[in-house]
């Protein structure tokens, strides 16, 4: 997630009933024309989901003999079972379009008619102040799937869910720590000279336009390192339509590039939806190994079907030995709902953040440089660290909220999700030893806790449209990490062993034996919205949100995880791991 705090998205900040339910100040601007095109992706329901996870959490963890035992997209596809496939193709079939078999999903290349005639829908064109746009069913989020089908299919991908928009902020001026990959590298004890060749990816948005390679030149001309290899997958525009995704792209790509240096970055433009992204990933024959998406919307707009299926595609990923690593959002517990809609009091006042809350995907929440404050938005000229004072060595970081960061690092507990073992002892050593909660009505301590870590998200100097600009959040904490993941899985190859593939099994055990791998905090905070909320420029606060525990290393909370990592005694430790395994 990301927070931009320009004067050019300032009407987002301009506050009117929102016309769409559940997607405040998105407005229908248009219909779509009949003839356009139109694709689909039709998810099916797994009728033995819980042998694949048995599956991988065998290969994902390190206690167990199958550890590291990836498989291949055919084996995989021979484990899956489904019903009903020929009785959707034959129905799909009668309609105008053509189906593509991708073995549990379908892909339908249809129009606009169509769709709107098979699901009894119609389809409009939304916009939003910030100039994204989206095709969806109006109204919205209407659809049947007909009987003959429904009983087959667990979702479909294209026509419904917003993606997550920010209300922009301004920015404190205040004592300012900036960041740079060459100083994030010093804060994780990463040696300057670490190189890979390992592919890595990012979710992304066409809308972005060409521009994002002068960026990311100019970038790199900044920190004085080569221009990384970035592969487009998808298409681009010929210019930026989308300034809010053009910074979060730039972010993205800068930061999981400057950490992963000689890395070939690619950047996935063709999926509108986390669901379809990791879709797309599973129809490739060799998928980047390591992926980071910066996106996300309110777990409680999907369907269970609908998240269902999005575990279905990520436990195909792990057992391929992909990893999946999500930002965990910027607004604290309060998630999607970071403009504090609804009654304060209500059982659904929090809404966490998807996909970050899926047991598996690594989620990654934001820390802050202890004594700094947040300068987002800030423009900048000059050579970026002779000129800014950045981060030097080995700080103390704290968990970023909004009092020094200008957001406040998402997490708590899943509505949907329960926990998975693999954290288990951790989140239950948090619940007894801290003292101060949200009201118990508003999460469930028995659920899916995150984020699972984190690195600094405060203060990160990027470049986007030419100009130097500092941004932040967990949109830069999450390719940070997906960077450093990448390094490991370099290091790990190069030596012979798996790469770390669904790595949350491997994180808690390392967060038991080996504690001097992560970082502790300096300070407990209480991960609030707003810790003043008299502050007028504050629209919304919460009174009480979780406590950090975090002052021990590898101890978990809600708001920095396990903590942040120390790069070279991961590195030591995946070594011992591995020799004692021969």
């Amino acid at each position: 997630m990301m927070i931009i705090l320009w004067c050019i998205l300032l009407a987002c900040a301009q506050r009117t009933q929102s016309l769409v339910p559940n997607g405040p100040e998105w407005r229908i601007k248009d219909t779509v024309v009949a003839d356009a095109e139109k694709t689909i992706t039709l998810f099916f329901r797994h009728t033995q989901p819980s042998v694949l996870e048995s599956v991988l959490m065998k290969v994902s963890d390190p206690k167990s003999p199958h550890y590291g035992n990836y498989m291949s997209k055919t084996e995989v596809q021979k484990m899956i079972a489904v019903q009903g496939k020929e009785e959707v193709i034959r129905w799909l079939s009668k309609l105008p379009g053509d189906v593509e078999d991708l073995g549990d999903t379908l892909e339908w290349k249809t129009s606009v008619r169509s769709v709107e005639s098979a699901f009894s829908t119609s389809l409009c064109r939304y916009e939003h102040p910030t100039g994204q746009e989206a095709i969806l069913s109006c109204p919205y989020n209407t659809l049947a799937i007909p009987a003959p089908i429904s009983a087959f299919i667990g979702a479909i991908d294209g026509i419904t869910h917003f993606p997550l928009i920010k209300t922009p902020r301004p920015p404190r001026q205040t004592d300012i720590s900036y960041n740079v990959p060459a100083s994030i590298k010093q804060l994780y004890n990463i040696s300057s000279d670490v190189r890979t060749s390992l592919p890595q990816g990012v979710m992304g948005y066409s809308e972005v336009g060409y521009g994002i390679f002068a960026d990311l030149e100019s970038f790199s001309s900044l920190n004085n390192v080569d221009v990384p290899n970035l592969q487009i997958v998808g298409s681009l525009s010929n210019y930026s339509t989308n300034i809010y995704l053009s910074v979060e792209s730039n972010l993205d790509i800068q930061y999981i590039s400057g950490m992963a240096s000689g890395a070939t970055t690619y950047y996935f433009t063709a999926a509108a939806t986390s669901l379809k992204f990791v879709s797309i990933l599973n129809q490739m024959e060799d998928p980047p190994l390591v992926n980071s998406i910066s996106f996300g919307t309110a777990e409680s707009k999907f369907t269970e079907s609908e998240l269902e299926a999005m575990s279905q595609e990520l436990i195909k990923l792990g057992l391929r030995g992909i990893t999946i690593v999500v930002a965990s959002g910027d607004a604290g517990i309060l998630g999607a709902n970071y403009d504090c809609r609804g009654d304060p009091n209500a059982a659904d006042y929090f809404q966490p953040s998807f996909p970050a809350t899926s047991p598996f995907v690594t989620s990654v929440g934001a820390t802050s440089i202890l004594g700094s404050h947040s300068a987002i938005g800030r423009e900048m000229d000059g050579t970026i660290c002779d000129l800014y004072n950045c981060t030097q060595g080995y700080a103390e970081e704290i968990p970023a909220v909004n009092e020094n960061a200008d957001f406040t690092t998402g997490g708590g507990f899943s509505q949907f999700y329960t926990a998975r073992a693999y954290q288990q002892d951790a989140v239950d050593e948090y619940l007894k030893t801290a003292n101060k909660f949200p009201p118990t009505h508003q999460w469930n301590r028995n659920h899916r806790a995150f984020p699972d870590l984190s690195a600094t998200g405060q203060n990160l100097i990027m470049v986007n449209d030419t100009k130097v600009m500092i941004n932040g959040g967990t949109s830069g904490s999450a390719p940070i990490i997906a960077g450093v993941f990448t390094l490991l899985n370099d290091f790990l190859l190069a030596n012979g062993h798996p790469q770390l593939g669904f790595a949350n099994p491997l994180l808690y055990q390392m967060a038991r034996e080996c504690p001097n791998c992560f970082k502790g905090m300096s300070e407990n905070v209480i991960g609030e919205f707003e810790d003043r909320c008299s502050l007028p420029r504050f629209e919304c606060c919460v009174p009480q949100g979780f406590q950090s525990a975090s002052t021990r290393s590898a101890s978990w909370d809600p708001l920095t995880g396990l903590g942040t990592l120390d790069f070279g005694t991961v590195q030591s430790y995946l070594a011992s791991l591995h020799h004692g395994r021969k």
